[in-house]
C-alpha cells in the first residue's frame, strides 16, 4: 500500500508563464511479527536531481526545450528508504503490569524514520532515532492527548543550524517532546526540540 500528493500551481513573472507540477510517491510494506510488533520499510523513489530531496517535479514554462523541464530521477539509497521497527511496550514486556495493573500502552519505533511535525513546517526529515509515545490520554474535556518524545542521533538536516544544507549526514543529536491534543472541532500540537550545540557535516 501507500500514498500518492501532487500539487500544481501557475502564474506569470516579469512577463514570462510559469508553472510547476510537483508529486511525491510513498510505498510502503509491513512484516508483521504479532498484533502489535511489526518491521515497517517506506520507499519513495522519486528524488530531485543532483539533491537528496525526495519527491519528483515538472516546470513548465514558455521554452519547453529548457533542460529543467523534467527535474526528478528514480533513485534506491539512503535519502529515500526507511525501516523501522515498531511495537508496544505493554505487549513486548507483559510482566511489567501483570493482569494490566497499570496502563502499558506505550508505543515504541526505532530505526530510519521519516518525521514530519506542524503540517512539515517545523521539522520534515528522515533521522536515526527512536520515538516513544503515549496514546490514549483523556482529560480537560479532551477527546484524545498524545505525548510523544524523539531521540536522533544521525541523519539530521540542520542546515539553519550549521550544517550541511544538501540533506547529508550530521552527527548531531536532537532531542524532542510533542503534545498532541485533539478536542471535538479543535486540535492543538504543542512541541519543543533541542538540538546539540555544534552540526557537523560528514
Amino acid at each position: 500500500y501507500g500514498s500518492f500528493r501532487t500539487i500544481m500551481f501557475g502564474g506569470r513573472l516579469s512577463d514570462r508563464e510559469l508553472g510547476q507540477l510537483g508529486y511525491d510517491l510513498n510505498l510502503d510494506f509491513n512484516v508483521d511479527l504479532t498484533n502489535t510488533e511489526r518491521f515497517h520499510m517506506r520507499y519513495r523513489p522519486f528524488i530531485e536531481n543532483d539533491d537528496t530531496s525526495t519527491g519528483g517535479r515538472v516546470n513548465f514554462h514558455e521554452e519547453p526545450d529548457d533542460s529543467s523541464t523534467a527535474f526528478h530521477k528514480v533513485d534506491f539509497s539512503i535519502d529515500n528508504t526507511f525501516v523501522w521497527f515498531e511495537g508496544e511496550i505493554g505487549e513486548m514486556f507483559d510482566f511489567l503490569a501483570p493482569r494490566d495493573k497499570f496502563p502499558t500502552d506505550y508505543h515504541i519505533a526505532l530505526g530510519i524514520l521519516p518525521v514530519n511535525y506542524q503540517n512539515f513546517y517545523l521539522m520534515n526529515d528522515n533521522v536515526l532515532g527512536v520515538i516513544l509515545s503515549k496514546p490514549n490520554i483523556e482529560g480537560f474535556g479532551t477527546t484524545n492527548i498524545v505525548l510523544q518524545g524523539i531521540y536522533a542521533f544521525e541523519e539530521i538536516n540542520a542546515g539553519r543550524a550549521g550544517g550541511d544544507l544538501d540533506n547529508h549526514q550530521n552527527d548531531n543529536d536532537l532531542f524532542g517532546f510533542t503534545a498532541r491534543v485533539e478536542y471535538p472541532k479543535q486540535f492543538w500540537e504543542l512541541n519543543y526540540f533541542r538540538l546539540g550545540d555544534s552540526v557537523g557535516a560528514a
